[in-house]
């Protein structure tokens, strides 16, 4: 959908970086190429992960085998949407993940997640 104002592109950007929601795109191979602020105060994300694969950042073979089924069926052409919840030093979370569309052809994912408190369970 085409931005209907040019001051918008700005504004969405900045509204991403503000959403208390920790937002990363992550491309089919794996490899973080964006996080939002939120990211880094509730998923430990740092700069010096930008082009890293997130594979890495995960200690359980279980969620390597399930970031590989994912991003193999988003190379497949994929559009289902995944969302589980995981607990991790105390505390729960929420994560989603869609596949990014640009200009028709999926390009990576897109993985959000929040921090679910006791109102939320």
């Amino acid at each position: 959908m085409p931005l209907p104002d040019p001051g918008l592109k700005q504004a969405l950007w900045e509204a991403a970086e503000q959403m208390p929601v920790a937002l990363s795109i992550i491309d089919l191979e794996g490899n973080l190429v964006y996080y939002n602020e939120y990211a880094t105060k509730i998923l430990e994300r740092k700069p010096s992960l930008l082009g890293k694969n997130i594979r890495n950042c995960h200690k359980l073979k279980t969620s390597n085998q399930k970031i590989d089924s994912i991003l193999n069926q988003y190379r497949q052409g994929s559009l289902q949407e995944h969302t589980w919840s995981v607990a991790r030093d105390g505390k729960r979370f929420s994560i989603r993940v869609a596949p990014l569309i640009q200009k028709g052809e999926t390009k990576g994912l897109i993985h959000t997640a929040m921090l679910l408190g006791p109102d939320f369970d």
